[in-house]
This record gives structure tokens, C-alpha cells and sequence, in this order.
């Protein structure tokens, strides 16, 4: 990752740990959503060859809750 993105590890961790998703939490679906990109993080990401993440929201259903455990 280093030598592909010209960064050192410390700048790369920096970078993509400030990367964010909200959540979103309905009756019967979780949503996320992706926070703007911090600066540096898009060209990070295409210097990696990775694909930006998708903006839209998508959503997970929730499981069932039941009474019973097994």
C-alpha cells in the first residue's frame, strides 16, 4: 500500500480511519449512509486502485425477534 500509494502507513491510516457511515435505525430495517469522503481520501482510494464507496443509503433488514431460544 505504501509503495502503490506513495503515503506512508501512518498518513494511509489516518486518512481512512476518518471515514464514516451513519445509521439509521427503523421498525424493521437498519439504513446506512456514507458521510462525505475526508479530504485526501478519494485520491487515496483511486492511488489503491479501490473504488469509491456508494453514496446512496441502503438498508439490512432486522431479524425477526422471537420468543423462543435455541
Amino acid at each position: 500500500m505504501e509503495h502503490q500509494s506513495g503515503r506512508p502507513w501512518f498518513r494511509i491510516h489516518s486518512i481512512l480511519s476518518r471515514i464514516q457511515a451513519t445509521e439509521f435505525v427503523a421498525s424493521d430495517h437498519i439504513f446506512y449512509q456514507l458521510n462525505e469522503l475526508p479530504g485526501g481520501a478519494a485520491g487515496l482510494l483511486k492511488s489503491l486502485g479501490i473504488p469509491p464507496p456508494p453514496k446512496r443509503v441502503f438498508g439490512i433488514p432486522q431479524a425477526q425477534k422471537t420468543g423462543a431460544m435455541t
